[in-house]
């Protein structure tokens, strides 16, 4: 995680007070991906017009009223009031996967935990139903990428490609089930003004930001396992334990004018890459980021990792790890490859 460190217009923030000042000021805003690939386009002459298409329709990479509109679509879906509406649904499904975890000796938890958080859980809260499933959850993932900063062209054109493979690979059809409406179902019927291509490629944005939520899980069963922690001093100190364990590593901004915050000097343009882990003061952290960009799934993350973690812990109090693979290849979350475990 130290390939942003001492690069050149990069400044990487790691104590609460100056993080919360970049925060709060107006004088920083997300990464402007959008002018960055427009410049791109231009320059190169290479298609990234599906890549333009996605951060237009992400309320991640936006500032301004579009990315108030996509919050407010995305704030109402992923509310509390919606969550209750499928707790029954989600109970069951962890059950159901943990349940069935007890016929193995030893199995994987990004495999066999991490993973049917994305196609147990949110495929039918958020309505994705792919044609092939595998390929298509197998390329969701590339929308964390974009966070990185440095990006080569060749990069984004594979970006570009992924991202319209995902859009041919996903169905329109809803399922018939008897849970409240998908996502996908609320924004086919709702009055959005998002075209249809829009309105799926919102649809992959918040699917795939279910990765760091999966990653984030099997990071803390690791740290309780390895450390030995029970359910009961877990969700009393869970605030800590999620920000110890979660899975992105920076907090993106850019400055807009030259500035010095707490000493620290900053340059009109340059990077600031706020360390979650390391920039918490007491109980206060950047765990879901912070003001306009909090994080919309915030509530809902808290709510399922207090239903997984305990859940997991209790059926399966005495796992060992028997190995653990970090993503190296994932620069800007703490994610593993694998953890293998067996129950003793």
């Amino acid at each position: 995680m130290k390939k942003f460190e001492n690069k050149e217009g990069m400044i990487v923030i790691k104590d609460y007070d100056t993080a919360s000042e970049v925060l709060k000021s107006s004088n920083f805003i997300v990464p402007d991906l959008l002018d960055f690939v427009d410049r791109l386009i231009e320059a190169s002459g290479r298609d990234l017009s599906m890549l333009r298409l996605f951060i237009h329709s992400s309320p991640f990479f936006l500032e301004g009223k579009r990315h108030a509109s996509l919050r407010k679509i995305g704030a109402n879906f992923l509310s509390p009031e919606n969550y209750e509406l499928w707790s029954t649904f989600f109970q069951s499904q962890i059950d159901s996967i943990l349940d069935n975890l007890q016929k193995h000796h030893e199995f994987d938890l990004v495999k066999d935990i991490g993973i049917p958080v994305f196609t147990e859980l949110f495929r039918p809260y958020l309505g994705v139903y792919p044609i092939d499933e595998k390929e298509f959850d197998k390329k969701a993932t590339v929308l964390q990428k974009l966070i990185e900063p440095m990006l080569s062209i060749n990069k984004l054109q594979q970006v570009n490609n992924d991202l319209s493979e995902l859009m041919l690979n996903l169905s329109l059809e809803t399922s018939d089930k008897t849970t409240s409406s998908s996502l996908l179902e609320q924004l086919m019927s709702g009055d959005f003004e998002l075209t249809l291509d829009e309105k799926k490629a919102f649809l992959i944005v918040l699917y795939a930001a279910t990765a760091p939520l999966a990653q984030t899980i099997v990071n803390i069963l690791v740290r309780a396992y390895e450390d030995q922690i029970n359910t009961e001093e877990l969700l009393k100190n869970i605030d800590k334990y999620i920000l110890e364990s979660a899975a992105p590593v920076y907090i993106h901004r850019i400055a807009l004018e030259d500035i010095v915050i707490n000493k620290t000097s900053i340059s009109k343009g340059n990077t600031v890459l706020i360390e979650i882990a390391s920039a918490f003061k007491e109980t206060k952290n950047f765990a879901f980021g912070s003001g306009k960009h909090f994080c919309l799934g915030a509530f809902i993350s808290q709510k399922l990792i207090c239903e997984i973690v305990p859940k997991f812990i209790r059926k399966y109090p005495n796992l060992q790890i028997l190995s653990k693979q970090k993503d190296e290849t994932n620069h800007i979350a703490h994610a593993y490859s694998s953890v293998r475990v067996k129950q003793n």
